[in-house]
C-alpha cells in the first residue's frame, strides 16, 4: 500500500508599460474648424488615445497553489499476475492580480468636468470623482490617478480525479510462448475512470469590460467532463539468444475511451525492438493518438476582445485592393477611409466550443541506443519522428482569415468579417472577426531526437557525469522553430552529505518568420530588422543536497547573465506582424507580450530554492 501527497506555491509578478486608454471617440461635424477632411458632406472621426504615464507601468501578481494526493494498492496474484489499483486527485488554483488599470466609467466621470462653486474645475458627478487634466502640462494629479486606476483579480481552478485498476501477467509461467523464444507472452489490462472541472472567475469591473485597454468583458467559464477508458498491451518475444538477434519482440497497445461529451475514441500503438548484440537496442514504432478538447476549449463563453493586429482594408493606403476588400466587407466608398487601430489592436469574438472533436496524430518513429561494453558509463540513442496532427483545434486568428479573405475570396473566410458602419474591426464591439475555435487543419514535423550521457567515476571525489538532449527538427510551420536546439548537463556527485553541482547550457538555434518561406501559403513581406531570431545560449547553475535522509534542498539560478528574450514589433511584417498570429495557425502560437515566452525566457535571470521531503 502506498499514499503520496504533494504541495506547491509559486508567485510571479511582472511590470508592463502603462497601459493604453481610450479617451474618447466621436464623428467630427464636415463643418466644424477641425475637421481634417476637405471637401463638401465629408465628416472625420477622431479618436484620442493615452497611456497611464503618471501611475507608472501595469504590475501582474501571479500565484498558483497546487495540491495532489495518490493513493494506491498493488500486490501478487500468484506467480503470474500482479495488480495494482489506485485513486488521485490533484487540484490547481491560480489568482492573477493586476494594478495601475483605469476604470472606463471613472474615465468618463473624471473627463465630464464643470466649474465649481468657487470656479475650480470638478466632476459633474461629484466626490470621489477628481478632474483628470490631460489638456496641460503636469495637470494629471496623484489623487486623479488613484480614483481612476482599479483593481483586477481573476481567480482559476482545475480540479482532476482519477480511479484506475490493472493487472500485468506473464503468460510464460504458463507456458504461452513461441519455440523461438525464452520468455512469455506479458500482458497487461485495465480499466480507467477521469473526471475534469475547471472555473475561470473574473471580478465584476473585468465581466463588465471596464478595464481601460482590455478589449472587452471577460467573461466567467464553468464546464467540466469525464471518460471512462479500458485499455490493454502486450509483448511478444518472437527470437531470443540466437545469431544476430539477442532478442527480438513485438509490442502492442489499445485503449477505448468513452468521453461524457458525447464522442469515443481509440488510440493503438504498435512497436518492434531488437537486440542484435548486447550493446545495440533498434526500435521502431507506430502510435496512433487523440487529445480530446480541454473545458477552455469547450465551455468559454463567447466574447468580443482583441485578437488582431492588422487590417489589410485600413488605412488611406490599403495593402489590399479595392477589388479585393470589397469581399471583406468594404464597400467602396469606404475604401480608403477605414481608420486604422493606432496599437495594432483589432477585435475577435473569441470562445469555446462544444461541437469540437479530438484531435488525432499518427507518430512514425525509429531509431538506436548504444551501450558499448568497452566504453563503460556511455550511452547513445538516436531516434527518427514523423508526427501528422489531423483536426488541429484552436482559433484560427483574425490576422489569418483577413489575409486569406482578400487572397482566395473563400466565403469562409469572409463571412467570418463583420464590419461596424464606419467599417473598422475596432472602433467598437459591432466590428469584430469571428473566431472561436474551430477543428480547422493539420500540422505536422519530422526530426531527429539525440540523447547522449557519460559518467565517469572519480574515486574519493565522487563522479563526473555529462548529458545531452538535443532536436533537429526538418519541418515545423509554428514560429519560431529552431532547426536544431540543445540541453547539455554537466554534474558533479560529490561525497559530501551527498551534495550535487549542475552546470546547465541550453541553445536554441536562429529562428525565421513564416514570411520567409518559399510557401505560397507562409510567404509575405517580412521587414530585415524582425524576420530574423538569432541563436540564444543560457547557462543555469544550480546545487542539491541532503538535509536528511527524507529532506533535500535545493538552490539555483537560471539564465545566469539575464539576458533578454528576443522582442518583436507588433505589426512589423515579419513574426510580429503576425504576433500572435504565427505559422498560419492564429493565436493558438506562443507569441505574448512582444516575444514568445514559451521558447525564450521572458523575465530573464531567475532565482530559486526548492525544499522536497518524504513521508
Amino acid at each position: 500500500m502506498r499514499m503520496r501527497r504533494s504541495c506547491s506555491r509559486a508567485t510571479r509578478r511582472t511590470r508592463r508599460s502603462p497601459r493604453a486608454t481610450a479617451i474618447c471617440s466621436a464623428a467630427v461635424a464636415q463643418g466644424s474648424p477641425v475637421n481634417p477632411v476637405t471637401g463638401v458632406g465629408t465628416g472625420a472621426f477622431l479618436y484620442i488615445g493615452r497611456r497611464n504615464a503618471e501611475g507608472g507601468g501595469r504590475v501582474a501578481t501571479f500565484t498558483t497553489n497546487s495540491f495532489r494526493t495518490v493513493a494506491g494498492l498493488k500486490g501478487d496474484i500468484g506467480d503470474a499476475w500482479r495488480f495494482d489499483v489506485n485513486a488521485q486527485r490533484g487540484t490547481v488554483d491560480n489568482n492573477n492580480g493586476n494594478l495601475n488599470y483605469f476604470s472606463n466609467a471613472n474615465i468618463g466621470n473624471a473627463l465630464n468636468v464643470i466649474p465649481g462653486a468657487t470656479g475650480q474645475p470638478q466632476c459633474a458627478v461629484g466626490p470621489p470623482c477628481v478632474p483628470w487634466n490631460i489638456w496641460v502640462p503636469n495637470g494629471v494629479t496623484p489623487a486623479a490617478t488613484q480614483y481612476l486606476s482599479i483593481p483586477l483579480l481573476i481567480e482559476a481552478g482545475v480540479t482532476e480525479q482519477i480511479v484506475s485498476g490493472s493487472v500485468t501477467g506473464d503468460l510464460g509461467k504458463y507456458n504461452v510462448k513461441l519455440p523461438t523464444a525464452d520468455g512469455g507472452l506479458q500482458v497487461n489490462l485495465g480499466a480507467e475512470w477521469r473526471s475534469e472541472d475547471a472555473s475561470f472567475r473574473p471580478d465584476l469591473a473585468s465581466q463588465l469590460g471596464d478595464a481601460a485597454g482590455s478589449g472587452g468583458p471577460t467573461t466567467p467559464v464553468s464546464g467540466g467532463f469525464h471518460v471512462r477508458e479500458v485499455f490493454t498491451e502486450l509483448r511478444v518475444p518472437l527470437v531470443q539468444h540466437a545469431a544476430a538477434a539477442e532478442d527480438l519482440a513485438f509490442e502492442g497497445g489499445y485503449r477505448h475511451s468513452d468521453y461524457s461529451e458525447d464522442f469515443k475514441t481509440n488510440t493503438y500503438k504498435l512497436g518492434l525492438e531488437w537486440v542484435p548484440v548486447r550493446d545495440l537496442r533498434l526500435r521502431s514504432s507506430y502510435q496512433r493518438a487523440v487529445r480530446a478538447p480541454n473545458i477552455l476549449e469547450l465551455f468559454n463563453p463567447a466574447a468580443v476582445v482583441l485578437d488582431g493586429s492588422t487590417d489589410p482594408c485600413a488605412g488611406t493606403t490599403p495593402s489590399a485592393s479595392q477589388a479585393n476588400c470589397v469581399f471583406a466587407g468594404v464597400s467602396a466608398a469606404q475604401y480608403g477611409h477605414v481608420a486604422p487601430n493606432a496599437a495594432s489592436q483589432y477585435n475577435g469574438l473569441l470562445g469555446g466550443n462544444t461541437s469540437l472533436l479530438p484531435e488525432t496524430s499518427d507518430t512514425y518513429s525509429g531509431g538506436f541506443i548504444l551501450q558499448p561494453r568497452f566504453v563503460p558509463g556511455l550511452s547513445l540513442s538516436v531516434d527518427y519522428f514523423n508526427i501528422k496532427v489531423k483536426e488541429t483545434i484552436g482559433a484560427i486568428g483574425a490576422d489569418t482569415i483577413l489575409a486569406n479573405c482578400v487572397s482566395s475570396h473563400d466565403p469562409a473566410y469572409c463571412s467570418a468579417i463583420h464590419r461596424d458602419a464606419t467599417g473598422t474591426l475596432w472602433r467598437s464591439p459591432a466590428g469584430y472577426v469571428s473566431d472561436t475555435n474551430v477543428n480547422f487543419g493539420s500540422l505536422g514535423t519530422r526530426g531527429i531526437d539525440v540523447k547522449a550521457s557519460y559518467r565517469l567515476q572519480m574515486s574519493s571525489l565522487g563522479s563526473l557525469s555529462f548529458a545531452l538532449e538535443g532536436t533537429k527538427q526538418n519541418d515545423l510551420t509554428i514560429q519560431p522553430s529552431p532547426s536544431w536546439r540543445h540541453v547539455v548537463n554537466a554534474t558533479w556527485a560529490t561525497p559530501w552529505k551527498a551534495l550535487d553541482v549542475t552546470l546547465r547550457w541550453r541553445y536554441l538555434g536562429s529562428a525565421d518568420s513564416e514570411y520567409t518561406s518559399s510557401n505560397p501559403q507562409l510567404t509575405g513581406k517580412a521587414l530585415p530588422s524582425t524576420s530574423h531570431i538569432p541563436a540564444y545560449n543560457y547557462v543555469d547553475l544550480s546545487a542539491m543536497f541532503n538535509i536528511t535522509r527524507t529532506t533535500r534542498f535545493q538552490i539555483g539560478v537560471n539564465n545566469i547573465t539575464d539576458k533578454d528574450p528576443p522582442t518583436i514589433a507588433s505589426g512589423s511584417g515579419g513574426f510580429g506582424s503576425d504576433c500572435p498570429v504565427l505559422g498560419g495557425i492564429g493565436s493558438s502560437s506562443s507569441c505574448n507580450g512582444n516575444t514568445f515566452p514559451g521558447v525564450y525566457d521572458a523575465l530573464g535571470r531567475y532565482i530559486f530554492a526548492r525544499l522536497t521531503a518524504s513521508f
